[in-house]
């Protein structure tokens, strides 16, 4: 689906929209709560459609051993205690990486860099998508994608994140696109050892864990550079 060509743009425009409120907030807010609000919106503003696949999927991986039980507990809509806990640690290291990287104040440079964050986790889920096959035979809402995918898609959505890594960060940027890239090979492999492949839950999973990658580098590289 050509459609995925753009998911890095997607995330771009949703990350400026946020950035600009995360600016508008920090003028009144603490970091902390700047923080929090970010996360707010912005889980509203997606519908939680990531977090939830994330959910998903800790719940099949840590629920199952055979591919076909992994697929059958991810596709259940009850949150077991492995999803839940994943979704409490993912938005508390957020919220807590969040705070550290606004604590400088609501500057321009610390604001313009969060629209990387999205951008990167949406260019993630182009690359599982074209790299590794769709692991339910049955199909599922992310089979259309996984079906039209070609490699111009994916230099599309590459060129778009390199343009947005360079001019919101730099050549820092392009390291944090470079080392996000690479943890999200790594999880997608895992994950696709583990049921044969990626499905719609887990493109979601791959967002949520390069965006926290992502804010954890950005706020790892603060101190150095």
């Amino acid at each position: 689906m050509a459609a995925s060509a753009w998911f890095p743009l997607v995330g771009c425009a949703l990350g400026a929209g946020l950035a600009a409120l995360t600016y508008a907030l920090g003028l009144v807010f603490p970091p902390s709560v700047t923080a929090a609000l970010w996360l707010v919106i912005s889980t509203l503003v997606t519908g939680g459609l990531h977090l939830d696949g994330l959910m998903d999927t800790a719940d099949g991986l840590m629920g199952g051993r055979e591919p076909s039980r992994i697929l059958e507990i991810m596709r259940d809509s009850r949150v077991g205690a492995m999803g839940g806990l994943a979704a409490v640690l993912t938005l508390l290291l957020k919220w807590t990486l969040l705070s550290a990287w606004l604590t400088p104040g609501p500057g321009t440079a610390q604001v313009a860099a969060l629209i990387l964050m999205p951008t990167l986790g949406r260019w993630t889920m182009v690359g599982a998508i074209s790299f590794f096959p769709y692991a339910r035979p049955e199909g599922g809402l992310g089979r259309p994608f996984a079906d039209g995918i070609k490699r111009t898609h994916l230099l599309t959505a590459t060129v778009i994140a390199l343009v947005v890594a360079w001019l919101t960060q730099g050549p820092q940027g392009l390291i944090i696109m470079a080392a996000v890239g690479l943890a999200a090979l790594a999880a997608a492999r895992l994950i696709a050892s583990r049921i044969g492949g990626m499905t719609g839950d887990t493109y979601g999973t791959i967002n949520e864990l390069s965006e926290l990658t992502a804010l954890l580098l950005m706020a790892a590289l603060m101190r150095f550079w």
